[in-house]
C-alpha cells in the first residue's frame, strides 16, 4: 500500500511490482501528479490505483502490529477496511506529519519520527529511515539507515525468531539422539 500521487509514489509501485503480490496506490485527488508515462507503466504492471481516496485510520492487531487500514473515498464518502502488509508514505512532509500524529506515531520536537536504535517507531513492525528520522540529512545516511531498517524489518517479519532456533536445536537434539541409538546398536 502506497500513499501518494506523485512520481515517487508511482516509481515505488513500479519497483515493488517485482516482489509484491499486489500493489495499491491511494491518491487523494482525481488524478495523479506523476508523469503520465509512469502512471501507465504502473497500471500495466497491475498496480491498483484508488483515486479520491485517503487513509482515515491505521488498524493494529492485539499485539499492536500494523495490519490493516481504513480508507475513505472522498467523492462518495464510502469507507472500507483493507489488509496491508506494508505501508509506504510518499507525500510531502507536512501532510505526513499530520498523518503520523493522528495515527499514534511519536514525533520529536522538530516533527521527525522518533525511532529506536533499530529505526523502529513506537508502533511495532513499522520502521523508517532517511530525512524523516531527523538525523543527518544526506543521501548516504538515508541509504545506510535504509539498510539498517530493512534488516530489522526482515527480522520482524521472520518472527518469532525463537521458533526457528527452537526447531534448529530440536533437530540437532533429535539427530544426536538418533545417531547415539544407531551407534549403540552397531556398537560403534
Amino acid at each position: 500500500m502506497i500513499v501518494g500521487g506523485g512520481d515517487h509514489a508511482f516509481d515505488t509501485a513500479i519497483q515493488l511490482s517485482d516482489i509484491a503480490d499486489n500493489v495499491t496506490i491511494l491518491v487523494n485527488r482525481e488524478y495523479a501528479k506523476a508523469k503520465e508515462k509512469t502512471v501507465k507503466i504502473a497500471e500495466e504492471l497491475g498496480t491498483e490505483i484508488l483515486y479520491n481516496t485517503e487513509i482515515i485510520r491505521i488498524l493494529k492487531n492485539s499485539s499492536g502490529t500494523f495490519e490493516r487500514i481504513q480508507i475513505r473515498n472522498n467523492e462518495t464518502g464510502t469507507k472500507k477496511v483493507i489488509n496491508a502488509d506494508e505501508l509506504f508514505i510518499a507525500i510531502g512532509f507536512e501532510p505526513v506529519k499530520r498523518f503520523l500524529k493522528s495515527n499514534g506515531f511519536v514525533l520529536k520536537k522538530d516533527g521527525s519520527i522518533d525511532v529506536d536504535i533499530n529505526l523502529e517507531t513506537n508502533i511495532q513492525g513499522v520502521f523508517t529511515a532517511g530525512d524523516v528520522t531527523g538525523e543527518v540529512r544526506l543521501i548516504a545516511t538515508a541509504c545506510a539507515e535504509g539498510i539498517v531498517a530493512a534488516i530489522h524489518a526482515f527480522e520482524e517479519i521472520k518472527k518469532p525468531y525463537w521458533l526457528c532456533w527452537h526447531l534448529y536445536f530440536d533437530n540437532i537434539s533429535w539427530r544426536v539422539q538418533y545417531e547415539s541409538s544407531i551407534n549403540s546398536k552397531l556398537k560403534i
